[in-house]
């Protein structure tokens, strides 16, 4: 059964998550978006925010990510996670959000059952996902 809203339909625009949040068509604006907490002077703005994820995706391309593959990113709490999500998938890649907590058996499990083939990893916890990847036969490289 159908259940049809009172309410008339809206339309809604087909558009990629980057044209939806940063579709200005002039300067971005410059004031703080992203904030470190511990540290406030650190910050991204939208300018910036999108600068960084169209170098990520730039980067993506030179290693031979293809678009549809899944970009594993294995950080803490950061102001360069939204920058790691929108860069894969603005890009047309797949995410995977991995818990900095993880230790390599776990992380090495969500490696295989995504399928994921690049892993981007904070140097914090560079040991625990070196593990992981080659448990997983994801080379080094």
């Amino acid at each position: 059964m159908v259940i049809q809203s009172p309410y008339p339909g809206i339309n809604i625009p087909e558009l990629d998550i980057l044209t939806c949040l940063f579709d200005t068509g002039e300067d971005l604006p410059e004031n703080p978006l992203w904030i470190n907490a511990a540290d406030t002077s650190q910050y991204l703005s939208q300018r910036t925010g999108l600068r960084w994820i169209k170098r990520l995706a730039i980067g993506l391309d030179r290693l031979s990510v293809k678009k549809g593959e899944v970009v594993m990113i294995v950080m803490p709490n950061h102001i360069f996670v939204p920058v790691a999500y929108l860069g894969s998938m603005g890009s047309g890649r797949m995410f995977s959000g991995a818990n900095p907590l993880y230790t390599a058996d776990g992380m090495s499990f969500q490696i295989q059952n995504t399928g994921a083939r690049t892993v981007l990893v904070h140097p914090s916890l560079l040991e625990t996902a070196r593990k992981a990847a080659k448990t997983a036969r994801i080379p080094e490289n």
